[in-house]
């Protein structure tokens, strides 16, 4: 596991991938090298111009001045790069591999990016090996036997049933927990709130948030 990622971090829950604690101090030139090992500017951002000679300090006060954004992102700064931006450059300009060695050198970069950046969520990889996954929404499929509307909740088991099946896509379940709008639901479908008279979604909403939520 890289030195500057820890499972254990709360700011892993936000995203699918691992969230690195960066060194203030270091430049973006410096940062490009140790993750991408590259010397030319491969990582860029939405919204904040980077350079390669701006610290980590400096990107992020660009970054927390665009309040609103940032508490969008739970305050983290998400840089991007481009997959041909670090392919070295004589594959770049040739456009083809001759030989084994061409490609050799293609896997060892396909190795490293999935080494750098996996996701190296503990908590709910833990969760999905001891089978969290499957009792929760048993659990939740159970609650439902309580519902006063029976014909309304046939409809949530068939959602649920639905998200059940998508968890055998791997960390399917990890983004869909990291996502605040599904998590809620979820809970919100086992603590019966659907089936409650004083909802504050009617039924027409509730089947929008059933949608957005797969």
């Amino acid at each position: 596991m890289h030195p500057w990622v820890s499972p254990y971090s709360p700011y892993n829950l936000f995203r699918a991938r691992s969230v690195f604690q960066v060194p203030a101090h270091i430049t973006i030139k410096q940062l490009t090298e140790c993750l991408l090992h590259q010397e030319t500017l491969a990582l860029k951002h939405d919204f904040v111009d980077v350079s390669l000679m701006d610290t980590v300090a400096e990107v992020y006060d660009k970054y927390m001045q665009e309040t609103v954004r940032c508490e969008m992102s739970h305050n983290i700064l998400d840089f991007t790069f481009l997959l041909q931006n670090i392919v070295p450059n004589d594959e770049a300009s040739n456009g083809k591999n001759k030989d084994k060695k061409g490609e050799e050198e293609g896997d060892d970069l396909n190795s490293r990016l999935a080494t750098l950046y996996a996701p190296k969520s503990g908590f709910f990889t833990q969760f999905e090996d001891q089978g969290g996954v499957k009792l929760f929404i048993k659990v939740t499929l159970q609650s439902l036997e309580w519902w006063k509307d029976k014909k309304l909740a046939e409809e949530w088991a068939v959602w649920l049933k639905e998200v059940q099946s998508f968890t055998e896509i791997k960390i399917y379940f990890q983004m869909f927990l990291k996502s605040n709008f599904c998590r809620e639901l979820l809970f919100e479908v086992l603590r019966g709130e659907p089936d409650s008279e004083n909802s504050e979604y009617n039924k027409t909403e509730w089947q929008e948030r059933q949608k957005q939520a797969v």
